[in-house]
């Protein structure tokens, strides 16, 4: 702490004997003071600071130092590349962005080129806040974040609207279902105080059997009981032995411990309709959910049909955005489940047996599905009270601010850096120009330099350009090859094998080759081998002596 208040009042001062410095040279420039010392001892600064400044030396904040890697114009276009990536949804790594420098710097063409250095890539993001961050990654779907587009949120919002409009719905009658899943004896990551060499980890059960549970809430806060899964095929008794469970929750199993089209439909016919039929207000019931299989069978629909009930979905990979158990309620839960199972832990407990789960979930359900929290999460969403922009306004998309039209008053031609043929050809025409106007020699140095540089320039654009061409005419050429490899890998099944090593693995794979080749071979010698045509027989005793009409056995059979 003290050495930041130190550091802190070193930056103040520094900033102050700038500023005086400033003023002193002003000063000696309009001829307030006409000497340089006299100046420098009014503003109380050094008199060589002073006439260094006074000669053009700039100060150290503002000049840029002699050990920099990269000169001003490379480091734009590591920027402009970061960017460029960035945009597409594809930020670069550490290793990669120090490759590309690297690969900057070796274009200079000096040998052994160089390198930057182990802390190059932060210093730079600390020089360049405005442009760069070095941030910490996560995982992001592509097909969520594909979703996340405005068209496609303004478009279910506007179908909500609509059918709400058409429907009759009245805000107290929107419902939203979902399910939440737990593996019973896994708790989360906590932030830990422990000793300097302490251990970091909590001891969990570890039972991983998967427990669906089914809930359902509303803009009223009417309550509705839930439908917990169980993985198993058959009710226990010990299940409904406990006095934990309340009387109005609803039990089932299935093999796997999720959802599935029967417990959806049971859920709906046995759970919401009964507990809404009596509070709608309106003619009809909306429930909003998302797109799982079980949700939308034609069982599950045609009994929304007969009792009013109008089932709308959420967009594909948008349950983050519009769904408000996920949005607002589920993740309580999920907090408060850890905690009482870290709980259970602590006191010895290494199994969470369906007694104890349903102890915990009657414990945490009232404190996470709260009214405040149900309201907030049907807020959140934009549903109730309806508005799109609760949702738009939180979307990763940031507009792009236009080009300003140039001012006419301005040069003609305003130069930026040439990264194409075109803008090139108009910085050398407006160099040209402004020669002429200037009557500059034009066999002077700087402007036969100014020339080569640009007919450099042109060189590197076209080879630019072929090798554009070339990179993709290789890629269509690439995705061919790749595409008919595929195509002939085809798959094959080794056999049911408890565990296989890599080699045997290898050697049945070898045999399967083996057979497929050998099997080929014989084809294709059986196909070279000439058909010879079948001696002709007699269709009523198969004698390939005679045919029907002299067959002896029919002309016996006549005569009798």
């Amino acid at each position: 702490m003290e050495l930041k208040r130190c550091l802190k009042t070193r930056d103040i001062n520094a900033s102050h004997a700038e500023g005086r410095l400033l003023l002193a040279a002003q000063a000696v420039k309009t001829g307030q003071i006409t000497k340089i010392r006299a100046a420098a001892r009014i503003y109380d600064v050094a008199h060589e600071t002073l006439r260094a400044r006074l000669n053009g030396v700039q100060a150290r904040a503002d000049s840029t130092p002699n050990n920099r890697k990269m000169t001003i114009e490379e480091e734009e276009e590591f920027i402009s590349w970061i960017k460029d990536l960035t945009s597409r949804g594809l930020p670069p790594t550490k290793p990669l962005a120090k490759d590309i420098a690297n690969m900057i710097l070796a274009a200079r063409g000096v040998v052994p080129p160089p390198k930057i250095g182990l802390n190059w890539l932060n210093n730079f993001a600390n020089r360049h806040t405005d442009d760069v961050r070095l941030k910490f990654s996560h995982g992001y779907d592509y097909k969520r974040a594909k979703c996340e587009e405005p068209v496609v949120i303004e478009a279910w919002f506007r179908l909500l609207f609509n059918i709400c409009a058409f429907h009759g719905i009245q805000p107290e009658d929107i419902y939203n279902m979902d399910e939440i899943g737990f593996a019973k004896g896994v708790i989360g990551t906590e932030k830990l105080m422990t000793t300097a060499n302490g251990v970091s980890f909590h001891l969990q059960p570890g039972n991983r059997d998967w427990t669906t549970v089914i809930e359902c809430i509303s803009t009223s806060n009417n309550h509705i009981p839930p439908m917990v899964i169980f993985k198993g095929k058959e009710h226990q008794n010990i299940w409904y032995n406990s006095p934990d469970i309340p009387d109005n929750w609803y039990i089932g199993v299935s093999e796997t411990g999720w959802t599935n089209n029967n417990l959806a439909l049971y859920w709906l016919q046995n759970v919401f309709d009964p507990a809404t039929k009596r509070a709608t207000i309106g003619s009809k019931r909306l429930l909003l959910m998302d797109g799982h299989n079980s949700h939308i069978t034609p069982e599950f629909e045609a009994f929304c049909k007969q009792n009013a009930i109008v089932s709308i979905y959420l967009p594909p990979h948008s349950s983050h955005l519009l769904q408000p158990l996920d949005v607002g309620c589920f993740s309580v839960v999920k907090r408060l489940y850890k905690l009482k199972v870290l709980g259970l832990a602590r006191m010895g407990i290494n199994h969470v047996y369906v007694s104890d789960f349903i102890c915990i979930y009657r414990d945490i359900r009232p404190k996470s599905l709260t009214r405040t929290n149900v309201c907030s999460a049907f807020l959140a969403t934009g549903v109730h009270p309806y508005n799109p922009q609760e949702v738009l306004s939180k979307l990763p998309i940031r507009p792009k601010t236009p080009t300003p039209p140039p001012d006419a008053r301005s040069s003609p031609f305003d130069f930026q850096t040439p990264r194409g043929r075109s803008i090139l050809d108009k910085a050398d025409k407006f160099i040209n120009q402004s020669n002429k106007a200037a009557n500059r020699n034009s066999n002077s140095p700087t402007i036969s330099t100014q020339r080569k540089i640009s007919k450099a320039c042109r060189s590197l654009f076209t080879r630019v350009a072929l090798l554009e061409d070339q990179v993709a005419q290789l890629q269509t050429a690439n995705a061919k090859v790749e595409k008919k490899r595929k195509r002939q890998q085809a798959k094959a099944y080794l056999g049911q094998f408890l565990a296989l090593s890599v080699g045997e693995g290898r050697a049945i794979v070898e045999e399967l080759k083996d057979a497929k080749s050998t099997a080929k071979v014989t084809l294709e010698q059986s196909e070279a081998i000439p058909k010879e045509r079948a001696s002709r027989k007699c269709s009523k005793c198969k004698s390939t002596t005679h045919d029907r009409r002299t067959c002896p056995v029919d002309n016996l059979v006549q005569l009798n």
